[in-house]
């Protein structure tokens, strides 16, 4: 059975060498003290984190694995990914061996990858797809490092009106199992500027406010209100997230499994992480707990 080598890393995106990509880990998650909730009502039941190149986004995953790492110890992780490579018409779940990290292999759930594909017919199975999908790659480290020993299950999940019932399915297969488990989804905000195809508001100072304090605010409250249907229209008519379809299903997720609402720990761009004179090309990031 094949396993899924760690492609992005080896092109860069985070560090491929074990000692190299530790030390980053053990300094993006030092640096998060001050993001984390002093207290939440009830232990989180999963997380969103964004999938950029660690230099634009690690920060705002790190705030979320810590956050989660620090509460629960779930035997299973189940990762609703994008969809970013061509030709994917339907939430596509792994059904390979494991997934390497740079730190060491994230085994799959076997079982649960069984029970979610029996659950959900909209599910299928197929490996060819993954290969070549960055969303969940650039999360499984920070997974690795808190909890080495935890199965996975991987799905990439369309943008469209099946994505909040395969979140259903994979709480209720997770509770058939008996397992104590998380789900974490991944997205990056509005992407703006010529390179995206994306100016309503022109570039500079002006198009990085709208971005930041309107266009991701809206989604921001739909994620923090657990509104899978809202996430997917909100993504259709203002273009701020490229993967609708994973946050639609974590929340579906989460709430099957008794979380009331999701609470903001991180939010910043690109042009923030990394300024190079007035904003014109960047992306939005965002990293939440649902309990």
């Amino acid at each position: 059975m094949s396993s899924r080598a760690a492609v992005f890393a080896a092109r860069r995106w985070y560090p491929p060498a074990e000692r190299a990509c530790r030390d980053q880990l053990r300094e993006m998650l030092s640096g998060t003290e001050e993001l984390l909730p002093r207290e939440l009502p009830r232990a989180p039941v999963g997380g969103l984190a964004p999938h950029a190149g660690w230099v634009y986004s690690g920060k705002t995953a790190a705030a979320v694995f810590r956050a989660l790492g620090e509460r629960v110890r779930p035997q299973a992780i189940v990762f609703f990914g994008s969809v970013h490579v061509p030709g994917v018409d339907a939430p596509t779940i792994w059904d390979g061996g494991a997934w390497e990290t740079p730190i060491g292999p994230m085994e799959v759930a076997r079982d649960l990858v069984e029970a979610i594909l029996a659950r959900c017919p909209d599910v299928v199975a197929d490996e060819e797809p993954h290969r070549e999908e960055h969303s969940v790659e650039v999360q499984l480290p920070f997974a690795r490092h808190y909890w080495p020993d935890a199965g996975v299950a991987v799905l990439m999940v369309p943008p469209d009106e099946r994505a909040p019932g395969v979140g259903r399915a994979a709480a209720r297969a997770v509770r058939e199992l008996g397992l104590s488990a998380i789900g974490v989804g991944s997205t990056d905000m509005t992407h703006y500027g010529p390179r995206y195809g994306f100016t309503p508001k022109g570039v500079g100072a002006e198009a990085h406010r709208w971005v930041t304090e309107e266009n991701d605010r809206r989604m921001i409250e739909r994620i923090a209100a657990l509104d899978s249907a809202g996430v997917l229209a909100e993504s259709r008519e203002r273009h701020n997230a490229c993967s609708a379809g994973a946050i639609a299903a974590v929340l579906a997720f989460a709430s099957e499994l008794g979380a009331r609402r999701g609470t903001l720990l991180h939010y910043t761009t690109s042009h923030d992480a990394r300024p190079a004179g007035p904003p014109v090309d960047f992306v939005g990031y965002s990293g939440f707990v649902f309990a």
